[in-house]
């Protein structure tokens, strides 16, 4: 009888758990919609993407300026960037959103650097301005060998809308 009672026991603390797991994920991830969900519908699309360099601690490694392409799509409330020339993707996290003004950010590692990248865009219709911060670490076995800081203005110019995509 003993034995029964505490099977009940752990089996009743195991659900309870559960349970409040799982809301608490359903909770964060409720957080994360309701701000994709504020990111203006012209901020998806195809974007032509100028950048110049306004600061940055080491300017003979980085470009002082330059020209990509962005595609910002959203599928099921995840924005994803994507540069088609580089091949690069990323699913973005946004920070913060004030009417047509998003930041957002991303994190990329490649073999011993990891790079935080953090835009912030004011959208006006087919254009935007705005600032991209980023720091770029050089790691070896978790140790910060060194580290960059760059900083450009960028402005876009709206390519195709993020529904003519799938037209």
């Amino acid at each position: 009888m003993k034995q029964k009672f505490l099977i009940f026991v752990m089996v009743s603390i195991v659900m309870f758990m559960q349970n409040f797991v799982c809301a608490e994920n359903v909770m964060r991830l409720e957080g994360s919609v309701t701000k994709n969900d504020e990111v203006p519908e012209d901020f998806y699309g195809v974007w032509l993407v100028s950048a110049q360099q306004v600061s940055c601690t080491n300017p003979d490694l980085y470009n002082s300026t330059s020209v990509e392409v962005w595609t910002l799509t959203k599928n099921n409330n995840i924005i994803i960037l994507t540069n088609p020339f580089s091949g690069a993707s990323a699913a973005i996290n946004v920070e913060e959103v004030q009417g047509n003004t998003v930041k957002f950010s991303r994190v990329s590692q490649e073999f011993d650097e990891i790079g935080y990248e953090s835009p912030t865009l004011t959208i006006n219709g087919e254009t935007f301005e705005g600032v991209d911060e980023m720091v770029i670490k050089r790691v070896n076995h978790r140790q910060v060998l060194s580290e960059d800081i760059i900083k450009y203005r960028i402005k876009g110019k709206k390519i195709s809308n993020y529904g003519d995509m799938f037209r």
